[in-house]
């Protein structure tokens, strides 16, 4: 019989993103439920003959899959330590809907165990080139593959990475000077040769609990500001990267509605038509994403709020 025709539909639906043949590989070796699926370690994987992007990927689809299950156990006995339920808090209940799965998603930037394991997990995934540093072209696959692999739905993950896609670099370029540079450097191959690794062009081991917060604090930011972009919430054909005045004035109600709820910003809490000219400092008549995410910032950091902290660490006084 064909053995591909057996394997459990969640179970391919989990797969969605892989080539056909790693499909096959895995139904031929009677690997057929997503049971069977998870009795799978790194070696069975290099014993298939799978390469070793492929079989990060897999394991990562792995580990996700087993960490889904932990988070809802600990959210349905109370047991979550310092880690948000899969609802969210009251505030994140009223977030628009692909934000608040995006964040249920990349959240794991706790400090329980749970998180820790799950982080180690991840950032060996996402290293598909296991140099111990991840570049910006990683992190950006390693959060796509996430979304498939917890979503289990291909479509789904990828709408969503495309969703939030422009708030990735920012988080990237945060968490990546965070640490101070290391004294013995690690190497990369650029155009055929190798170079000594500059940690503030990666993220290093160090960094990657903060690059998993970021990704969630400029996720929020830009929802919001692609919500103003446009007047309307997400990302839409009348949106153009840039908020103007008009856009701006005529979105205040929605600023001050997501101070109070999914975007408690010190910042948003007292917009009002004047912070145009303050938020727009090159003098460009538009707000760019820059410069909204910076006056967010330079809030949150002035109170010293725990998003604030967060986002300061690395930083010279």
């Amino acid at each position: 019989c064909d053995r591909e025709s057996t394997m459990e539909a969640e179970l391919r639906n989990m797969l969605a993103g892989f080539d056909a043949s790693v499909i096959s590989t895995l139904a031929k070796n009677d690997v057929r439920s997503i049971d069977d699926f998870k009795l799978l370690s790194a070696e069975d994987l290099k014993e298939l003959g799978f390469t070793l992007g492929v079989r990060n990927r897999l394991l990562e689809i792995r580990a996700s899959q087993a960490t889904l299950v932990s988070r809802v156990a600990a959210a349905a006995t109370g047991l979550g330590g310092s880690m948000r339920s899969l609802l969210g808090s009251v505030s994140e209940i009223d977030a628009p809907a692909d934000l608040r799965l995006f964040k249920q998603v990349i959240d794991y930037g706790g400090q329980d165990v749970t998180c820790k394991a799950t982080r180690d997990q991840l950032y060996q995934c996402w290293d598909t080139n296991d140099n111990g540093f991840l570049s910006l072209a990683e992190v950006d696959q390693g959060i796509k593959v996430t979304l498939i692999g917890e979503l289990k739905d291909r479509k789904e993950g990828e709408r969503i990475w495309k969703r939030f896609r422009r708030s990735y670099i920012r988080a990237f370029v945060d968490a990546a000077d965070a640490a101070p540079q290391r004294a013995g450097h690690g190497h990369t191959a650029v155009g055929g040769k190798r170079r000594v690794v500059n940690d503030d062009d990666y993220v290093t081991r160090r960094e990657f609990r903060l690059l998993i917060n970021y990704l969630s604090i400029y996720a929020t930011i830009y929802e919001l500001f692609a919500a103003i972009d446009g007047k309307t919430e997400g990302v839409t054909v009348d949106d153009d990267n840039r908020i103007s005045r008009s856009e701006w004035d005529a979105s205040l109600q929605l600023v001050q509605s997501a101070s109070s709820t999914w975007a408690p910003f010190v910042a948003l809490q007292s917009a009002k038509k004047g912070s145009f000219d303050q938020i727009d400092t090159n003098g460009g008549g538009f707000i760019v994403l820059t410069e909204f995410c910076e006056w967010i910032e330079a809030g949150e950091k002035a109170k010293q709020t725990p998003t604030g902290i967060l986002l300061g660490v690395g930083e010279s006084n």
